[in-house]
């Protein structure tokens, strides 16, 4: 499967994106940074295990890009 560019992405909320065949990205970057969150690895693992937990099959746009 090719990895999307970020210019084949468009926004659609702050904190998700969508490729030309739906599929949905979240960005944790834009989450921490919105929020004002720490941007540290260790916070960015637990936001994305939630993530996984909530949204199955979301994809994390850091991991695909």
């Amino acid at each position: 499967m090719a990895v999307p560019m970020c210019d084949e992405l468009r926004k659609v909320d702050d904190y998700f994106y969508v490729d030309r065949d739906g599929n949905a990205y979240f960005s944790v970057g834009d989450f921490v940074r919105i929020n004002n969150f720490p941007n540290d690895l260790s916070f960015r693992r637990v936001v994305i295990r939630e993530l996984e937990a909530v949204f199955a099959g979301v994809r994390i746009l850091e991991e695909w890009n």
